[in-house]
């Protein structure tokens, strides 16, 4: 609209609708800001917004056990943020193997994750393998997706491997082979990624986080 932008008060000068004390480093932007970009400006990373570092997400959509391996599983991932207009690269929390999990394949945050509805879900990755501090039930589209709370995984809270328990290498989708999977609404130590197993031809979701 054609209105006047006003910060630390209002046009008819109420003293009850004035800010009481001193604002500093005011931006207007023209534009909505992603979360990563809010949380690069919270911690001061760069002067501008847009490093695209530190968002976690959960599928809001679900898949068997049949991923096409961590790659596939990545690439979901990168669709998914891509679709929800996430900048930046993608990659799945999960694993088959040394060599192929995230404690070895993913850009350790040191500014933190959050959600996309802008909520921290650890400080770094420090803090991220050591507990989440909430949930992460948010999905791309910055809401909880209901349903199934059962997230694939096969990793363990230290971003290791769990276990040889992984739908073939995330190629299998018959009930005859199982995958480790965690909890989107788990937060009890290891539990939002470290639970149970699922027989491979459920449909589970992925955790997808930003590099």
């Amino acid at each position: 609209n054609t209105n006047n932008v006003e910060i630390g008060g209002n046009s008819n000068g109420a003293v009850a609708h004035q800010a009481l004390g001193l604002i500093d480093e005011v931006r207007v932007y023209n534009r909505a800001l992603a979360p990563s970009e809010i949380l690069d400006l919270y911690n001061n990373t760069n002067g501008t917004p847009g490093a695209g570092t530190g968002v976690a997400f959960v599928t809001s959509t679900t898949y068997n056990g049949n991923l096409g391996g961590v790659a596939g599983a990545d690439a979901i991932c990168q669709a998914r943020a891509s679709a929800a207009g996430l900048s930046g690269t993608f990659k799945a929390w999960i694993s088959t193997g040394a060599g192929n999990q995230p404690s070895s394949t993913f850009a350790q945050s040191s500014v933190g994750y959050v959600m996309t509805n802008g909520e921290i879900i650890a400080n770094d990755w420090t803090d991220l393998v050591n507990g989440l501090d909430t949930q992460l039930d948010i999905s791309e589209l910055g809401t909880d997706p209901g349903g199934t709370n059962n997230v694939w995984t096969n990793v363990l809270i230290s971003g290791a491997t769990e276990a040889a328990v992984n739908c073939l290498g995330w190629t299998d989708s018959t009930a005859g082979q199982s995958g480790a999977r965690g909890l989107k609404n788990g937060t009890v130590g290891a539990t939002w990624t470290d639970s149970t197993t699922n027989a491979c031809n459920a449909l589970l979701r992925l955790y997808c986080f930003q590099q």
